[in-house]
């Protein structure tokens, strides 16, 4: 860990500069993201929302990155970009006041649906900024940071971003112990701290100049997003290669992400400090280990980083299901601490780490910085199309089969995943 600490003194001025911010930005998002760790659990337990809403809440969460293939095209023709970072702000995020007005009283909350139905709305402009940021974020750091020092800086800033999200979430979790409707006036705080955190990012500067684009209609720039995304993937195979494996990962993950909560909730009946915990337990895990892989990542080829990473995705998922049959545990401090949970804590924190760098930088890896942008939005159009498809099966799975086998062909996608990564050849 002290290594990673000791790059910080080799860099070029660009790139201390843009690593301020860049991690002043993570830490931020990482109180956000601590909030966000129990807003599903939030919908079910406090809200008393149905299955098939919080499969819906699940989906908001991706299905607006479909909308990438659309706005990478805008993108490219908007020029100033930074000032688009602030836009993007104030749209996604000052709807998040509008919770002060829910009640108090969680009864009323659970009893009127339309609270149930407003809460994903907003939720779906909350996520709707990621087809605009998270290419640009790609776009500002890549064209920032050298290549040998892209995943080392990467890795930092999102080890800050955990450590902040662990105790954002443990003392989110004491809360609404305490109060089960405290998002009411917690989520409009985090509206606000999400515009500042968006007007920070914007601060990093980049060459944003562009050539005069040709003016076409909406239908002209919609066809041509996907004839450009469709040539990314066919003219270059390993990406492509890369993307079949992410898609058989992205089911599993997403089908297992729907149900884990609804297995907290209705099998293990943990509390929110209990939830908490375990959250916090994997992150901590992710914490410690982040240093090692932001340093791993540049030194081995990418498909075998993402083999290890669905590996270690297969043993949270096994160790999960196990905790029902194998619920050898204790309590502590009104945690219910349960020892294969213990150990899927372990996995999914290694999980955590390496997917932490390998979503957010890994299609990086296939390109030159000036298509970073083209080929991160590539591949969260395609996180957003098994997104609108996963939460509902895993739901329709768990409804009918029941959770184990529902976690067993989640592994089952992994191992087809992990295959993949592993015999298909990049060209």
């Amino acid at each position: 860990m002290i290594y990673q600490f000791e790059i910080l003194r080799n860099l070029t001025f660009v790139e201390k500069k843009t690593f301020r911010l860049h991690f002043l930005h993570s830490i931020l998002e990482g109180v956000i993201l601590g909030l966000l760790a129990l807003n599903e659990y939030i919908f079910i337990r406090s809200m008393k929302g149905s299955e098939f809403l919080l499969s819906i809440l699940f989906t908001t969460t991706v299905f607006v990155l479909i909308f990438s293939v659309f706005s990478h095209e805008f993108l490219k023709r908007y020029k100033n970009k930074r000032k688009l970072l602030i836009y993007t702000a104030f749209v996604t995020r000052l709807p998040l006041l509008l919770l002060i007005f829910y009640p108090a009283d969680p009864g009323t909350i659970a009893n009127n649906i339309w609270y149930h139905y407003i809460f994903l709305l907003i939720f779906f402009l909350f996520y709707s900024f990621q087809p605009v940021v998270l290419p640009l974020i790609n776009l500002f750091l890549k064209a920032n940071y050298s290549n040998e020092n892209f995943g080392k800086l990467y890795g930092l800033s999102t080890m800050g971003n955990k450590i902040v999200m662990l105790v954002i979430t443990f003392l989110f979790g004491l809360l609404l112990d305490f109060d089960l409707t405290a998002f009411r006036y917690i989520y409009p705080f985090m509206g606000i701290l999400g515009i500042i955190s968006f007007y920070i990012l914007s601060k990093i500067r980049v060459d944003t100049s562009i050539i005069e684009f040709e003016r076409k209609s909406l239908l002209q720039v919609i066809r041509d997003s996907f004839l450009n995304s469709w040539s990314v993937l066919k003219s270059n195979r390993a990406f492509l290669n890369f993307q079949i494996a992410f898609m058989l990962y992205g089911f599993s993950f997403m089908i297992t992400n729907v149900l884990v909560t609804i297995f907290y909730d209705q099998v293990l009946h943990l509390n929110y400090s209990s939830t908490a915990f375990y959250k916090n337990f994997y992150n901590t895990v992710a914490i410690l280990t982040l240093p090692y892989f932001g340093n791993l990542i540049g030194k081995m080829k990418i498909q075998r980083f993402a083999s290890m990473t669905f590996i270690f995705m297969f043993f949270y998922i096994l160790f999960t299901a196990l905790s029902e049959y194998i619920d050898k545990g204790w309590v502590l401090f009104d945690i219910r601490i349960v020892l294969m949970l213990i150990i899927a804590g372990i996995s999914y924190g290694l999980f955590a780490s390496t997917m932490s760098l390998l979503w957010s930088i890994g299609s990086a890896y296939f390109c030159s910085p000036d298509e970073a942008a083209s080929y991160q939005a590539v591949h969260l159009t395609l996180t957003g199309i098994r997104g609108c498809i996963a939460p509902f099966a895993g739901v329709f799975i768990y409804k009918n089969f029941g959770f184990t086998v529902a976690f067993i062909i989640a592994m089952l996608l992994l191992v087809a995943g992990i295959i993949q990564t592993q015999f298909t050849k990049s060209g």
